[in-house]
Parts: C-alpha cells; structure tokens; sequence
C-alpha cells in the first residue's frame, strides 16, 4: 500500500490536475445492482461507482450515510455533492482506488449524491438516489405499533425525549476484574485503572487493558448498547474518541430469546451488550449468557451489540427485529467505521432472529451460531395450537392417555414438552392475556371494549398477514383443518383404532379470542400464501448464502419449562434441502456442544470467504460459502464432559418430531395449510368399516395430503421486502442494493491512459471539470507512468 500511493503523492505535488478533456462525456450515469454482501460487478476502464456501504440506499436513517466512491485513479481530481451542496472535505482515501466518507445533512426522503471525477481518464459522474428515514424508524415494518410503552427510565437511559422513546446517548466504560471476572464501572475512565484490572490478548496478538467502551442510544424505539475494547487512561482525558486499534473491526449481534406480543420498549442494560447477567431488564434477554461467553469475544476484539426490539420476548415480530438490526449495523458502520463482517448469536427466539434474517434480509448478517433454535415463529404457533388441542383432549381422560400414547402422538420425547408450550407460550393465541406493563383499561374485553388492544401474536404481526374484514381483527395463521393426530401412532400400534377416532374426534380448535371450540381451525389461503412468499415460513428464501452454525444440546427431557425440542434443526434441513439444494451452508451441532465453541469456525468460515471475495452477485454467493466451510465447521455430535465426537455427523439416536410431524406431516414441518384428500381405507391401517365411518364424521371435508404441497406454497420466498415506513397502505415491495456508475468514458485521444489504481482528492472541483494543468502537469504525467512501469514489475 506504501508503495502505491508513491505515485499519487508525486502527481499532488506537480500539480496533478491534468486537463478536463474538452470532449468528455459527462453524464449522471446509470444505476447497477449489486450483492446483499456488497459485490458488485467489475469496473469498465475509467468507470466510477457511488456506493452506500451502511445501508440499502432504500433505507438510509439518521440524516447520515457511509459512502464510498470507487475507481478513482492516480491524477483524478474529485468533487463529491450532496443535492448540490460541496461535502468533498467528508471524504479520505480507503485504499483500493476508493474515496470514503460519511455524509451529514440528509433530509428525510428522497436525496442524491453526485460524484464528479475528473482526471487523465475525463469527467466521470454518478449520482446515487438514496432515502432517509427518522433514526426512530419505522423503514421497513409499517407503521409503529401502538400503543408503545416508553421504558427509558427502567433502562437507566432517563425520562424519554419523545413520543417515539428516544434518550440523549450515553457511553460509560467498564474494567473487567481479573479476581472476579466481573466488568465493573469506572466512574473516571480516563484515571488509573483498579489495581485488579484484568489485561487480554486480541486476536492481533496485542495485550491490553481489560476495558469496555459500551454506547447507550435509541435506536428504532429500541434501547440499543454497543460494547467494544477501549483504553481512555491511556489515550488521556479531553481527547476525542477514537476506535481502538484493539477492535478487529468485526461484531458479533447478540439476540434476546422467548417471544412476546409488544407495545413496550423493553428493558436492558450494559450487561447485555458486556455478555454478563445483572439480574435486571427483560427475563428473557441473557439466559444463555453464560454459555455465549462474549466477554471473551470482546477479549479478543470483537464489537458486540445488543437491542430490546432484538429480544423476540420482547417484540415477536422478526420484521421489526431485522429493521432494528439493519439500523444498528448502520449506526455502527457510520459511527465507528466500515465492519469487516457480523456474526449473529443468541439462543431460542435468538436462534429465530438468525434464520429469519438470514433467510429473508440476506447481508444482515455474515455468519450465525444459532442456539436451540426454531426455524421461525409460525412454526411455532403451528406447534401452540397442536398442544392446545391434544392436551385438552389427553387431560380429559388420563386413564386412557397415558405418557406412552401421549409421547406416540405428540413426537416428543417427553409429553411435558406438550405441557410447556401451554403455560409458557396458550397466551400469544389470547388476545386479553397481555403483558403487565400494558394498562388494564386499554386492553380488548370482547364483551365491554372490543376496540381494546389484543395482544396475539398475530395482532403483533397485523401489517404482515392483514385484518379480517368481518371482525377487524389480524388475520391469523393457524390451521389444522384435516390434521390426521397420532397417524404415526396409529400405523405403529401404539395407539389403537379407538384411540385415534377419539383424539381426532374431540381435537377442535381454538377461536381467535382463544377459546376452545369444536370446530377445527381454518385459515384463509391469502393467508397461508403470504406465509411461504413473505418468508414468514423459513427456507424458501436466501437462507444458503450465509453460513449457519446450529448449535443445539440435548435438551428434550429437561422436566420443567423447555420447549427446545431436538426435531428443530432437522426441520429447517429439509426445507434446505428442498428449496436450496442442499444444506451444506448449515453445520449442525448436537448431543451436549459448548455454545461459545461456534465462534472460531464461524470465523474462520467468514475468513475463508472473504479471500474468495464478496462476489458480483448472489447468484454465486451459496457456492462460494460452501467452498469456503472449514472442516472445524463440520456436523457433529458431541458428548457430556469434554468427550467431543467431531465429524460423525448429527445424533440420529436423538431425532424426534413434532405433534404435525406424527400426524404424517413432512419433517420440514412447513406445511401451514394442508391440501386435502378423501379418507382412503389404505391410509389407516387396522381401521373397521364402523371406525372409517366415524372418521368421516370428524372430517367432513377430507384429511391432509401430505405427499401436496401445502396451499399457497410457493418454491422461492421473496427477500427484502419493506412495509413502508407508515406514510402508505402497508403493501410489501422488494427492495433492492444499487450502486450508481458513471457512463463508460471515452479514451482520451483515442487512447485509455489509466495511471494506476490509487486515489487522490482535492475538494472543490465544478462538475463540469478543472482548470487547465500547470505546464509542470505534462512531467507529473511523465513520473507517474514511470513509476506505475516499476511498480508492475515490483
């Protein structure tokens, strides 16, 4: 790099603006699309590109961008504006024949920054139409939900500024004691450090103080903490902050865990984002803190960053959770500088936030070490229904549903599973059953305040799925019309004839305010389409072009209150192998692996990609990612007390299944709405003609086909849709990455003379070109073609 930028450095000195040819092309160029991870397609000679590198250019917020302007070539002279206004002076050179620079003063809506580069090669221009939005969002989700409890206090943050929940920013610091492994505050930073301070060796080999630089903000409504290593002792009081050479310029975006139906902002803190449980905030934010272990990523040079609409306990709603991610990084990126990569982690309703951004916002994150995961939240509630109905029916007549037939029916290892799912999550399908934090006279009663606030999950979600013409209400995704309950069963005999009309006789459903009918549940085919194309239903979209490390422990038996049932990953596998084909951007880990363990072959995944390159396009993003999987990344099964078994695949012993899965459903779990069919002798072994009958009855309109797709299933999901920001009717529009060129220019004389591939800058050149070059001009020329022959041959 030294040695490049020799060149550009003798060109500055002669007076390196060589003439504007007179003839030149000047146009505002055209718009090109680029890669979810940033590639874009190669440069023509003497092109230039305009490019956001914080954002989509759709999905700017904050008033600020990241820009980078690229192919700049030695003698060029660049102008960059903001709707006409000089901000040349934001801009540096980046390496790489790149110029990079945040611009300010962005007004929210539409603005365009124009790139104008003059030089040996002529005037190139390209203007790049990007929209900002309020750093308080909405951008992508539709309009906020409301109403919306400020929680700023209760976070340390102070009474909010706003409507929107905002607080004025705050950053503290934290010192981590090498006696008790705490990080504890510093309540003078910029003193000596407690005698007990611990050091820690990054991954760059450097041996620092153990201190944490964490910034508290608002961001989305959502109270946001980024932690990074800093050392303000050292760098001395009064002087400006600066990220420290100790950050390896990566992150690592911890999820919260469980789901929950909204309208508060949520509650974390420091802790949080420093990987350490405090025992305040929201129940659900660092369970698995522990087994994470970010303070040693941090150690090591990691950033991480941590947000209360991140916790899905807090906002089940995985729009809103990549929205508030996507504006975080974006912070990051303007705020600290350009990220190397970011890899995802968190357990449960964490794992969720991975898949779903993975599979529907591609580039969000690079990489995920999802913990005891789900492949969505939909699936889940399929999963709450099933248990409703079964258990209510096995509690009815214990003496006939023992623990043997109710495992058989239910697929898991252990019917309590069944019993978790209904006293931890019966109350998402209750619209009254809101959280305590929610005044009681706003919420629904459906005789005395049918206008009140329903807190389902599918209320959270009303701007994916829509209301329901007839009540108003959210539309829900529920469905077991035609749901064959303990087929698995039946066929194997571990239930009997009987036992099986019975079940399927008395299952019913659930009625959208939660009440037991006996009716089966049925939803709208819009409905169940708007699943699979929106990507509600996990697999079908770009879930192969980002490397996924599922990381799961055996936890199917715990007695009391889990529901991570070891079927999971083996659910979002099949859907992989059908609609990406193939799983082999996916590692599984299974039996009893060590969570944190998930990060050095992510990393060494990422690392591996990177030498390949970004890519121009997607198209060639899931090969490169699996040429890139390191064998550290294998599938594996893994014993209790350190007796790792690598490469032996996943734990076949382990597989189980779920309730629609022992109905004959398919192990990708995905079928939401089942095509039906006749009852056919054959399909029920053992069955009388008295039984088949009865069968019948139960379902007047057939049973599940389960060989057909599903209604409304379609082969791809589209990726990158936004619901507006609240200013338009919440209709989703994909979004797309561009970058804006300049047109191809015409060889100066006849000829292209490019001098090389280094930048230089000067502020204030007119659009239209510079002033004629000072006769020294003609031997900077000269030098630089000289010194570019030599360094050809270096």
């Amino acid at each position: 790099m030294r040695r490049l930028g020799l060149p550009v450095a003798i060109v500055a000195l002669l007076g390196a603006a060589l003439p504007a040819q007179a003839n030149s092309p000047v146009s505002h160029g055209v718009t090109v699309p680029a890669s979810w991870f940033g590639g874009t397609p190669p440069l023509a000679d003497g092109q230039i590109e305009v490019a956001v590198v914080s954002s989509l250019p759709a999905t700017v917020t904050g008033e600020s961008a990241r820009i980078d302007v690229r192919g700049v070539q030695a003698g060029d002279m660049v102008r960059v504006d903001r709707d006409g206004t000089d901000v040349s002076g934001d801009f540096a050179p980046a390496g790489a024949g790149t110029l990079d620079g945040v611009v300010d003063g962005l007004r929210v809506g539409v603005n365009h920054v124009t790139a104008t580069v003059t030089g040996p090669t002529g005037t190139r221009t390209a203007t790049l139409e990007l929209t900002d939005h309020p750093i308080s969002g909405p951008v992508i989700s539709g309009p906020h939900q409301a109403p919306f409890l400020c929680q700023t206090e209760a976070a340390g943050m102070g009474k909010p500024l706003d409507a929107d929940c905002s607080a004025k920013t705050r950053v503290e610091w934290f010192a981590r004691s090498a006696v008790t492994g705490r990080f504890n505050p510093l309540t003078d930073p910029y003193a000596a450090y407690p005698p007990d301070t611990a050091t820690t060796t990054t991954s760059s080999g450097a041996t620092v103080p153990f201190v944490v630089r964490v910034e508290s903000s608002t961001i989305n409504r959502s109270i946001t903490r980024v932690a990074v290593l800093d050392d303000p002792h050292g760098r001395g009081a009064g002087k400006p902050y600066a990220p420290s050479a100790a950050w390896n310029r990566r992150m690592i975006y911890s999820f919260g865990e469980s789901c929950g139906t909204g309208h508060s902002q949520g509650v974390d803190t420091a802790d949080n984002a420093l990987g350490q449980i405090s025992g305040a905030g929201n129940p659900y934010d660092n369970a698995f803190a522990p087994f994470i272990d970010l303070p040693t990523q941090i150690g090591t040079g990691y950033m991480t960053a941590f947000s209360t609409l991140t916790i899905l306990g807090v906002e089940c709603n995985d729009v809103i959770s990549a929205e508030t991610l996507m504006m975080v990084k974006e912070h990051v990126i303007k705020t600290y500088g350009k990220l190397v990569h970011v890899i995802g982690s968190g357990a449960s309703g964490g794992a969720i936030q991975q898949y779903t951004a993975a599979n529907n916002y591609p580039g969000l994150i690079d990489a995920g070490n999802a913990i005891i995961s789900f492949p969505d939240v939909t699936t889940l509630m399929m999963t709450i229904g099933d248990c409703l109905v079964l258990d209510r029916v096995f509690n009815a007549d214990p003496m006939r549903w023992t623990e043997v037939k109710r495992e058989a029916v239910t697929g898991f290892r252990t019917s309590q599973l069944c019993a978790d799912w209904d006293s931890s999550y019966s109350s998402l399908l209750r619209p009254s059953d809101c959280d305590p934090t929610l005044p009681a006279n706003l919420v629904y009663d459906p005789k005395t305040r049918r206008n009140g606030v329903r807190c389902t999950f599918q209320d959270d979600q009303v701007t994916l799925w829509g209301r329901d013409p007839a009540t108003g209400f959210a539309r829900r995704p529920l469905d077991n019309t035609g749901v064959t309950y303990g087929l698995a069963a039946l066929r194997a005999g571990t239930i009997s004839a009987a036992d099986f009309v019975a079940l399927n006789a008395a299952a019913g459903g659930v009625d959208i305010d939660g009440n037991f009918v006996p009716q089966r549940m049925s939803m709208d085919p819009e409905v169940a389409r708007i699943a699979y194309d929106t990507g509600r239903l996990t697999g079908r979209g770009a879930v192969s072009e980002t490397p996924i490390i599922d990381n799961h422990p055996y936890l199917d038996v715990v007695p009391v209150v889990d529901v991570h049932d070891t079927a999971r990953p083996y659910s979002m596998r099949a859907r992989m192998d059908a609609h990406q084909g193939g799983h082999a951007t996916q590692a599984m880990w299974q039996g009893a692996p060590y969570p944190s363990d998930g990060f050095a072959p992510d990393e060494a995944w990422l690392t591996a990609l990177e030498k390949r390159g970004s890519g121009a396009t997607d198209a060639s993003r899931t090969a490169a990612v699996i040429a890139s999987r390191p064998a550290s990344a294998s599938d594996r099964c893994t014993l209790p007390f350190g007796a790792g078994l690598p490469d032996l695949g996943p734990c076949p012993a382990l597989a189980a299944s779920s309730p629609r899965q022992a109905a004959g459903a398919p192990t990708a779990d995905d079928v939401i709405k089942c095509t039906l069919k006749p009852i056919a002798a054959a399909d029920f072994p053992g069955m009388s003609t008295t039984d088949l009958d009865a069968l019948r009855r139960a379902f007047p309109t057939g049973v599940c086909n389960w060989a057909a797709p599903g209604v409304g299933d379609v082969p791809h999901s589209r990726v990158w849709l936004s619901w507006g920001d609240g200013s338009r009717p919440p209709t989703p529009v994909a979004l797309h990455n561009v970058v804006a060129r300049s047109a191809v220019p015409a060889p100066a004389n006849g000829s292209a003379n490019v001098l090389g591939s280094t930048t230089t800058r000067a502020a204030g050149l007119p659009p239209t070109g510079g002033r004629s070059a000072l006769p020294v001009g003609l031997a900077a020329v000269a030098v630089a073609v000289v010194l570019r022959r030599r360094l050809r041959r270096a």
